[in-house]
Order: structure tokens, then sequence, then C-alpha cells
């Protein structure tokens, strides 16, 4: 049996103020499955510079320099997580999106390219109806 200790107490975690977190649900409900590693870097990203409601208005040149990937790589980068349902994005701006519940299937990848926000809050809001 594996005995639970902190390996450096003088470094141990506290939730700052402006704290940010990755949810568990992006192991369990398969998400890092459905992106590359490349592409859950600039979701981490993402994560971290958000605010309260997911939002972030970096640029694409800023956000390329700060994960250090090329410009137009960003795109596809930004597909993958769009396609996973991660994220969404319109006119330069990124919303990082409520992960399914647990106990629902993740679709198979069936978006190509970018999605309106409004596109994406009427499907989800007509699911939610039936």
């Amino acid at each position: 049996m594996k005995y639970k200790r902190m390996i450096v107490p003088e470094r141990r975690r506290k939730i700052p103020a402006h704290f940010s977190w990755i949810d568990h649900r992006v192991v369990r409900n398969g998400y890092t499955r459905k992106c590359s590693a490349r592409a859950l870097g600039f979701y981490l990203f993402l994560l971290s510079v958000s605010d309260i409601d997911g939002l972030s208005y970096y640029g694409n040149q800023r956000i390329s320099r700060e994960i250090n990937i090329q410009a137009n790589d960003l795109e596809d980068l930004r597909k993958e997580l769009i396609n996973a349902g991660l994220i969404a994005y319109s006119e330069g701006i990124y919303q990082v999106l409520e992960l399914e519940s647990e106990n629902k299937t993740l679709p198979e990848n069936t978006y190509n390219g970018s999605r309106k926000v409004s596109e994406i809050l009427e499907e989800m809001f007509s699911e939610v109806k039936k």
C-alpha cells in the first residue's frame, strides 16, 4: 500500500485569488484522447488566461509566442479544441466551454472549422429542452 505524503512540503500548492483549474472530466470524459498534446497545451494556456466566464482576448500572435508555436499552426490547434467541444472561438475571442456531465458520452468529431458562439449556445440549449 502506498503511503501518501508531500514530497516537497514547503512548496505545497495554495489556491490563489486568481485560481483557475483543470476539471477532472478532461481526462474522465475522454477529451485527452480527442486532442493532440499540442492542442491540450493550448487548452491549458486558455484555461490559465481566461476570466471567470472562460473568455480570453489574447491575440493569435501573442498566443503563438507564449506557447511557442508557429502562428500558422494555431488555427489547426484551435480546430482540434473546437471539434472536441472544449472551446468556442468568434471574432478574436476564445471561450473555454463548460464540460459535459460525467455521464454523457462525447460525440464524435463532427465540426470542421470555427463556429459562432451563438450557434454553439443554440445547440446546447436545444439539447437541454429535449
